[in-house]
C-alpha cells in the first residue's frame, strides 16, 4: 500500500544499554487508513529486521519514554498522562495525570539516585517522582516469607494472594530475563525451581492482586 494513504507518528527512540542489537521506539504506526493501531512502545531487532510491539493488558499511547530498572520498566508519557510499563509482566503498573506545569513534551530524563523523571516543553521544565518500585533493590520484600534462602534448588514463598493463577518472572542481577511463566496458587504457598541456574543472586518478581513484589533469591552451588 501507499504509505501516504495513512499517517504514522513517531514519538521517541532509544538504544538498549544491554543489547547492542536492540532499539526501542514509540509512536503510532497503523498499517492502513482504517486502523488506529498499533500505538505504543516497540522493540526493533536490527540483526533480523524484526519489530515487536510491547503489548500490555490494556491499550496505551506511545509517547515520549524513558527506560529504567534495567529496562524492565518504561516510563511513558502522552500529554499530561504518564504510565509505568512493566515489560516482564506485560502490565501497566501505574497511570496518572499530572498538572500542566509538569511538561513532558520533548524529552524525559531519569535520575536513579532520586527516582525522578524530568521533562521539558517549549517554556517549562518539570519533574515527577516515582516511588521505590523504580529501583528493584529498594522494592525487595523484606518480610521473612521465603524458605530456604539461600537455596540450592527450590524456594517456597507464602503469599497473601486471592488470584488462582500467579504470573512471575526471574531476572539476574544484570536485569536479563531468565524466565517468564505462571503458577497455580496452592493456598498461598508457592514453590519456584532455581535448580537450572548457577550460583548467584536472582530477583523473583510476582504479580498478584494488580500489584508486583520482588524477592531477592540467593542460589548456592
Amino acid at each position: 500500500s501507499n504509505p501516504n494513504d495513512y499517517r504514522c507518528e513517531a514519538q521517541d527512540i532509544e538504544f538498549s544499554s544491554f543489547d547492542n542489537d536492540l532499539i526501542y521506539y514509540s509512536g503510532l504506526f497503523p498499517k492502513s487508513s482504517e486502523e488506529i493501531d498499533p500505538d505504543g512502545v516497540f522493540k526493533f531487532t536490527m540483526s533480523n529486521n524484526k519489530t515487536e510491539l510491547i503489548e500490555l493488558n490494556v491499550r496505551y499511547a506511545g509517547g515520549i519514554f524513558s527506560l529504567f530498572d534495567n529496562e524492565n520498566r518504561i516510563f511513558v508519557t502522552s500529554g499530561n498522562s504518564v504510565s509505568i510499563i512493566n515489560q516482564g509482566l506485560q502490565i501497566r503498573e501505574l497511570k496518572a495525570v499530572v498538572n500542566f506545569e509538569y511538561p513532558f513534551v520533548f524529552k524525559v530524563l531519569y535520575s536513579n539516585n532520586y527516582n525522578l523523571f524530568i521533562g521539558n516543553s517549549n517554556v517549562n521544565i518539570g519533574g515527577v517522582m516515582f516511588d521505590s518500585q523504580s529501583n528493584i533493590e529498594n522494592n525487595i520484600e523484606s518480610e521473612i516469607r521465603i524458605s530456604p534462602n539461600p537455596t540450592n534448588g527450590y524456594v517456597n514463598i507464602n503469599l497473601n494472594c486471592t488470584e488462582p493463577v500467579i504470573n512471575y518472572i526471574i531476572n539476574n542481577t544484570n536485569g536479563i530475563l531468565l524466565k517468564k511463566s505462571a503458577i497455580e496458587n496452592q493456598v498461598n504457598s508457592l514453590q519456584f525451581d532455581f535448580t537450572p541456574y548457577p550460583s548467584g543472586v536472582y530477583f523473583l518478581t510476582i504479580s498478584c492482586n494488580k500489584q508486583t513484589k520482588t524477592y531477592k533469591i540467593i542460589k548456592e552451588g
